[in-house]
């Protein structure tokens, strides 16, 4: 085969990123515990409140370093700030530096020859706060006016993706139609009973592999039935979109980083 040489390209396809999850559920399912099973030392991103106290436990248990952010990147004072403020340009001045932390944060993990995996806990919230460093602390945001916004969340991705990267999302039910309307012919609609990750929809296509956590009401002591793991999409693997991973030997105490990455093929 003829050698073809272009001054800045090469015949190496050799991926330059490195495998990215997400996962979502309802609260106590395991989304934590999945992602402290990912190689470390880890990065941890922690959004929420919460996030420091739950990886303490996991990680202590499964012996995994964990580096994390001395302060909250939202500290109270701003909390309270934004929940009273009325000038929408100082709330967009505030959350675009409350942005710029996080970047700095993940920058400063993506690029540090030990941390071996990026933890953000939660990517919900770290979206929530790319709309309002757009929008405000607004209720209601078009969808056809998030370019901007999507493209920071986009471009975040990638850069994490300089290391192993894990992104926690929050659940949110999704409502369906009923087929009736209210007094303003508005569609009525009902809970579904079904869960999608809240935060930047199409997340998806930006990772190797979507999951969702589930726990079943079984009993207490058989974890291989009572926590489930769904996945909802894949980039290495389609045929695994839509299936309970159960059948294929991962649940329970088996839902790891390790044996996700192994069946999506990565």
């Amino acid at each position: 085969m003829k050698s073809i040489i272009i001054e800045g390209c090469t015949s190496d396809i050799t991926p330059d990123d490195k495998p990215a999850l997400g996962v979502y559920g309802l609260e106590g399912v395991g989304k934590s515990r999945l992602a402290a099973t990912a190689p470390g030392p880890i990065g941890l991103i922690a959004l929420d409140k919460k996030s420091k106290r739950t990886f303490e436990a996991i990680a202590t248990q499964l012996g995994t370093q964990v580096i994390v952010n001395t302060k909250p990147i939202m500290s109270d004072q701003d909390a309270i700030k934004m929940a009273i403020a009325e000038d929408i340009d100082k709330v967009k001045q505030t959350y675009n530096e409350i942005t710029k932390r996080v970047l700095d944060l993940g920058m400063k993990f993506a690029t540090h020859p030990d941390i071996q995996s990026i933890v953000v806990d939660t990517n919900s919230q770290f979206f929530d706060w790319i709309l309002f460093a757009h929008f405000g602390r607004r209720n209601q945001i078009k969808p056809t006016s998030r370019g901007p916004a999507n493209q920071v969340m986009i471009d975040f991705i990638n850069a994490m993706r300089a290391k192993n990267l894990v992104v926690i999302h929050r659940s949110k039910e999704v409502w369906k139609a009923t087929g009736a309307t209210d007094k303003d012919g508005q569609p009525i609609k009902e809970p579904s009973g079904k869960y999608e990750q809240d935060g930047f929809k199409n997340i998806g296509a930006f990772l190797t592999l979507n999951v969702e956590l589930i726990s079943k009401r079984t009993r207490q002591d058989n974890l291989d039935d009572k926590f489930r793991i769904k996945v909802i999409s894949c980039q290495t693997q389609v045929m695994l979109e839509g299936l309970d991973l159960h059948d294929k030997g991962i649940s329970g105490s088996d839902i790891t980083w390790e044996n996700l990455m192994t069946i999506a093929g990565v």
